[in-house]
């Protein structure tokens, strides 16, 4: 369906800009497709091998490798969410200028305008309380 519109925004005529970024969110919603395929694909192992398997109880060591299997496979499904930004920040000229005007004009403006004797006296105060805290980790 996406090869097919990227087809039609050929035929059509539109601006160079307008064609550039549906090229642009094309390739972005391509590469976000195969991004949450490659993490679905050890999910989905995982589920036919334990549909298939017989599930015995004494094995002890085939329950901890898959234990083990399972945790890596939450940990790759954590990736299909998180590496979205990841992808879109490759994959996109136009998401990169917005994610650096995000970081750098919003983000930093709150640090800029912050006066410099303020965050002096803030990052005193902290060592302060530092200084004078009872406690002495080394005791233990």
């Amino acid at each position: 369906m996406a090869y097919r519109n990227v087809r039609r925004i050929r035929r059509l005529q539109m601006s160079n800009t307008r064609r550039r970024l549906d090229q642009q969110l094309t390739a972005m919603i391509l590469a976000r497709v195969i991004l949450f395929i490659l993490c679905l694909l050890p999910y989905i192992a995982q589920c036919f091998y334990i549909m298939n398997v017989r599930n015995d109880k004494n094995e002890k060591l085939r329950t901890a490798i898959e234990l083990l299997i399972t945790a890596i496979n939450v940990s790759i499904s954590y990736l299909n969410v998180s590496g979205t930004f990841y992808v879109y920040l490759i994959s996109s000229a136009r998401f990169r200028r917005q994610a650096k005007f995000v970081l750098m004009k919003k983000c930093w403006k709150y640090r800029r305008d912050i006066p410099e004797n303020r965050r002096r006296s803030s990052m005193n105060n902290q060592e302060a309380l530092i200084a004078n805290s009872d406690v002495n980790y080394l005791d233990c």
